[in-house]
């Protein structure tokens, strides 16, 4: 397999002269005549590590519109340039993926039963699932002592009934 090497070093002369040139347009701070610049550029005849600088060159100066359309293009012409990958995907807005866990289950007869039975445990430490009291202690490590792991701890209520 062949190691790839990238580098952030131009790999022509017309490269180093595009940079140079876009360069000293960014530093003029004028947005709008260095975004036509950029959009004029044919970024299919470059090599990605153009494109790159090209693209920390305006988030350097905070265009980030015009990153994240560099980023377009530089995906869909290089779709496997590492570097253009990693960029895009560092600006990329965040993704939330919820996994559904096992719905807590037998809450309401755990409830029931705690509102049944409570002043007999005035002062002690319980442990209910399901509608059935696993134990009670006078306190909270005699109770897990007491219950050991739970199987459901999200059906589980321990509480201390004062």
């Amino acid at each position: 397999m062949a190691r790839i090497i990238l580098t952030n070093k131009p790999q022509t002369d017309e490269e180093e002269h595009l940079y140079v040139y876009l360069h000293e347009k960014a530093q003029a701070h004028d947005y709008r005549a260095f975004r036509a610049e950029v959009t004029n550029v044919h970024w299919a005849h470059h090599a990605p590590t153009a494109l790159v600088r090209t693209i920390t060159l305006t988030l350097s100066h905070e265009w980030l519109t015009l990153a994240e359309t560099l980023i377009e293009q530089g995906r869909e012409i290089f779709p496997h340039d590492p570097t253009i990958g990693r960029i895009a995907r560092t600006l990329a807005p965040p993704s939330i993926t919820v996994v559904p866990g096992a719905a807590p289950q037998g809450l309401a007869a755990s409830r029931m039963w705690l509102r049944t039975h409570a002043t007999a445990y005035r002062g002690a430490w319980v442990a209910v699932y399901n509608g059935q009291l696993l134990g009670a202690a006078p306190s909270l490590d005699a109770l897990r002592a007491t219950i050991g792991p739970l199987e459901q701890p999200s059906s589980t209520i321990i509480t201390h009934i004062l």
